[in-house]
């Protein structure tokens, strides 16, 4: 399976996510950059990764998600039912490019946060998170514009989109296990078809034990399927 990993500029966690992707079996996965779109096209599937695409300015991913020629790929991607993750900025673009609905603000306390936390799945009933076993996932984040926005964020529970959230160790929700601010602790959410996730956390920076967790694999696999 070959998995498209885009690199706009100012992304940096492309090589991360190649080398995640390239840990498991039966996949290849194919560095592609912003301005080649025909490679894209080629791929069963496509990572946004994270980092700071055009420098943030103007909003964080919106000058990615106008990129015309190779978002026009990945929406296209989007119409044939292809798996599409979008992690950290990857979520900001796919928000922005109106693939996801909702918006990711600034967080709360108005910092960058960079630290482990802890992920409940939330529904067993995406393909990203079917296979899961674990009621908590520790896995790191690293943003400034993280608070996840949605103005009917019920509707979203209401269609079992909302896929992770936020948590406690044990996988229990509390505000306090909420780094960010974002609505119900929502750390993780994916279209109406259910082919596309945007998340916030980093799985391709928990998949190694020496790193500090493998629990990001849970959910690369399950991309991968």
């Amino acid at each position: 399976m070959q998995i498209g990993i885009i690199r706009f500029p100012g992304t940096n966690n492309e090589k991360e996510s190649f080398t995640a992707l390239e840990s498991i079996k039966n996949v290849e996965p194919i560095l592609i950059s912003s301005t080649d779109p025909e490679k894209l096209a080629t791929c069963d599937g496509v990572l946004l990764a994270g980092g700071f695409s055009y420098g943030d300015y103007l909003r964080t991913g919106a000058i990615a998600a106008n990129s015309e020629l190779i978002l026009k790929i990945v929406k296209e991607m989007n119409e044939d039912n292809k798996p599409i993750l979008g992690v950290c900025n990857g979520f900001q673009i796919l928000t922005e490019a109106k693939l996801l609905d909702g918006v990711l603000l600034r967080n709360e306390k108005t910092r960058f946060i960079s630290k482990w936390i802890t992920l409940k799945v939330a529904s067993h009933n995406s393909f990203f998170s079917k296979n899961i076993q674990k009621t908590a996932l520790r896995i790191p984040i690293a943003h400034n514009e993280g608070r996840y926005f949605h103005p009917n964020v019920q509707q979203l529970f209401d269609e079992d989109r909302v896929i992770f959230q936020y948590a406690n160790n044990d996988g229990s929700l509390s505000q306090e296990a909420n780094p960010n601010g974002s609505l119900e602790n929502i750390a993780g959410i994916t279209n109406k078809a259910g082919n596309v996730l945007g998340l916030m956390p980093h799985p391709e920076r928990a998949f190694l034990s020496h790193l500090g967790s493998v629990d990001g694999l849970e959910i690369l696999k399950h991309f991968t399927k």
